[in-house]
Order: C-alpha cells, then sequence, then structure tokens
C-alpha cells in the first residue's frame, strides 16, 4: 500500500469518527515516517510488545523481509524506544535439512533472533511438497535443533499451501 493510499485510510478513519484521535490530524507524510512510527507505537501508545515476521521466499534468504532484516529493523526499533519490546522471527525451511540446521544455527548465533517462524506449506526450490510437523525426518531435526539453540517458541503457519506448492495426500483412516 502506497504512502498516499495510507493516508487516504488515515483520513477515512478520522471523517468516520472512528478515532477521536486524529479529530484534529491533517494528515501528512510526516505522519507516516520511521521515527513517527516508532514513536506512536512503542512510545505514545499502550504496545507492550511486538513482532516482526514475514512470508517466506524461495529460500529463508530470500523471504519478503530477510532474518537479517529483520533483526535490523528489531534492533533499531528497540534502540530508539529504548526498550526490548520488539522481537523478530527467524526463518526455517526444514525440507532443505542440514543447510536449514546450519541456517536456524547462524540466525540464533548472529541475529540473535526470538521465535522461529515455518510454514508447512511452503516449498523452497526444488520442492513441490509441504511437510507435516509430526514428520520424522523432516520436523522433527529442526525441532531439536530449535532446542539446542535454546529458541523455545516456535510458531508455525499452518494452512493452505503457499504458490506451487501441493500438500502431502492425508492417508484416509
Amino acid at each position: 500500500m502506497s504512502k498516499h493510499a495510507l493516508l487516504s485510510l488515515r483520513r477515512r478513519i478520522r471523517e468516520a469518527g472512528l478515532n477521536p484521535k486524529l479529530a484534529g490530524d491533517t494528515g501528512t507524510l510526516d505522519d507516516l515516517s520511521w521515527r513517527n512510527f516508532v514513536k506512536e507505537v512503542f512510545l505514545d501508545s499502550e504496545t507492550t510488545i511486538g513482532l516482526i515476521s514475514t512470508p517466506p521466499g524461495p529460500y529463508p534468504q530470500e523471504a519478503v523481509v530477510p532474518p537479517k532484516e529483520m533483526a535490523h529493523i528489531r534492533d533499531e526499533i528497540n534502540r530508539l524506544a529504548q526498550s526490548q519490546r520488539m522481537l523478530a522471527h527467524g526463518l526455517v525451511t526444514p525440507q532443505l535439512g542440514a543447510a536449514d540446521l546450519d541456517f536456524m544455527a547462524m540466525q540464533a548465533e548472529m541475529l540473535k533472533v526470538d521465535a522461529w517462524k515455518c510454514y508447512t506449506g511452503s516449498c523452497p526450490k526444488g520442492f513441490d511438497r509441504g511437510w507435516w510437523m509430526d514428520d520424522e525426518t523432516i520436523a522433527y531435526p529442526m525441532l531439536e535443533q530449535a532446542r539446542k539453540l535454546n529458541i523455545k517458541r516456535v510458531c508455525v503457519h499452518k494452512g493452505l499451501p503457499l504458490g506451487q506448492c501441493r500438500t502431502t495426500t492425508i492417508p484416509k483412516i
């Protein structure tokens, strides 16, 4: 969404009287600045915690917002807000096997991610199927690595396959 579309949305909210605090708001591009975002969300509100996450990409390093960028955004917001209220996801793609375990270790050690995010319906390049959380060969090594790295939060996006990915057939019981 463009900045002008966001300003238009803010204007409509003000005109509809949905947020009385916007009654005198003039809606400038400065309202949409990075600094104003931090001020409004982390300094002038009752926000307790925030989390930056992202949809997956063809590989975790190629996500919409790569883990390195999410960690940078988290660190910058926490610096400006003088708090540790912003958290950042690290991405896992367990179909990649050992390469993913190494990438998890790098994210934990270098980026200090706060939690893991994975998508069971996502397929990295070269794969045509998603995976299941109870798959001993795909999911279990990732979960063991999360435990080993002492990152206890694993956020799993379950649902429809993403992109060209097909789901594995569910066995009939």
